[in-house]
């Protein structure tokens, strides 16, 4: 079974005028497939953030399968269902 392996990511910027700011990102290593980089940047504006969502639709990409309308969930169930272990762990 090949392995996918998420190392979910963060970003913070503080700003004296805005305040903080938060962003969300993954580095992912898919087993066969090379790896795919979805890198937060926090800021007052223009931020980046991608949602686990995100991530997940990107990994599905990488495969070659893009369902639709899938919420996170269905598209962790999907990728299993194809025969792939997730591993995750919480990054910077």
């Amino acid at each position: 079974m090949p392995n996918i392996h998420i190392i979910w990511t963060t970003d913070d910027h503080d700003c004296d005028d805005c305040g903080p700011s938060f962003a969300d990102g993954a580095r992912v290593d898919i087993e066969g497939r090379g790896p795919i980089e979805l890198a937060p940047s926090a800021g007052c504006y223009d931020g980046v953030s991608h949602s686990r969502l995100d991530v997940f639709m990107a990994i599905l990409a990488r495969i070659g399968r893009i369902p639709v309308g899938y919420d996170e969930q269905r598209c962790r169930e999907f990728i299993e269902s194809l025969g792939y272990e997730i591993n995750e762990e919480n990054g910077d």
